[in-house]
């Protein structure tokens, strides 16, 4: 694949120390290959490779600072357009709509971090993601060389994600930077699939401790 990409970034400062960050993009991908089918036996690999041209539209906003002393905040939304601009013919350019279409449209990431203590921090992290469908081959084991195409319907989901921040040391013999962490994933227990379509792990508890030398 080879191409053209153009960027127009805006970054400004909004207010005090919060600030502001849009990136317009416009990426011209030439010769963009891709699986579009599997086959038995048709081509070497028992499988299509798509070739077309795609324009990309994207924007991507990011805002982030401090609400108040010791509570800061961030906040990001993208989204993305494919548009098909060459396609041998019809078969292949319902192949590429298929493959463009089904990735998520919109995302959404954004967070809360709060010093409740000297050194002690809360941490509240939400991400969105809009709907879409994942295209899935596998082989199946009991035909060699035969491939089994089904898609995965992936709902848009709600994540939050809580933790506790805290700091033990700046310095201690060699170790620097202590800190432990006691987090909480999928505070809300949502129901959702990771990107390879396969159920999300449930809400998860743990801790994580750090320290350099």
């Amino acid at each position: 694949m080879h191409g053209e990409a153009y960027d127009f970034i805006i970054s400004r400062r909004l207010w005090k120390n919060i600030n502001l960050r849009a990136d317009f993009s416009y990426y011209v991908m030439k010769d963009y290959t891709f699986i579009s089918n599997f086959k038995t036996n048709e081509t070497i690999w028992g499988r299509d490779v798509t070739t077309v041209d795609v324009n990309k539209t994207g924007l991507e906003i990011d805002i982030s600072g401090h609400i108040i002393d010791g509570l800061g905040f961030y906040a990001s939304f993208s989204t993305y357009d494919y548009k098909i601009k060459d396609a041998v013919n019809a078969y292949e350019k319902t192949q590429a709509k298929e493959e463009f279409s089904n990735r998520a449209d919109y995302r959404i990431n954004a967070g809360l971090d709060y010093t409740l203590f000297k050194n002690t921090k809360l941490l509240l992290d939400y991400k969105y993601q809009d709907d879409q469908v994942k295209k899935r081959h596998e082989g199946v084991e009991e035909y060699l060389g035969t491939w089994s195409t089904y898609e995965i319907k992936m709902d848009s989901y709600h994540l939050f994600d809580f933790a506790v921040e805290q700091k033990l040391f700046e310095n201690f013999g060699f170790a620097k930077n202590g800190m432990v962490k006691l987090y909480i994933n999928n505070l809300l227990d949502e129901e959702y699939e990771e990107s390879n379509g396969y159920p999300a792990t449930d809400r998860t508890y743990g801790i994580y401790a750090k320290f350099d030398f």
